[in-house]
């Protein structure tokens, strides 16, 4: 989930360098707002995974 979360606040960075280059500011608030959001989304869907790993016989 962190690695995910870092690719997301990655994607804010690289929209940020855009805003720059395009001569408007960085929306450091938005990107730290949608990255805790879907750090928060990742870590409500966390289930245990346990159950998975039985084989199941037919």
């Amino acid at each position: 989930m962190a690695g995910n979360a870092c690719v997301i606040f990655g994607f804010g960075v690289t929209w940020g360098g855009v805003r720059v280059f395009y001569g408007e500011r960085p929306r450091w608030d938005v990107t730290v707002v949608v990255t805790a959001a879907a750090g928060l989304g990742m870590v409500l869907c966390v289930g245990n995974r346990a159950s998975l790993n039985m084989a199941t016989i037919s």
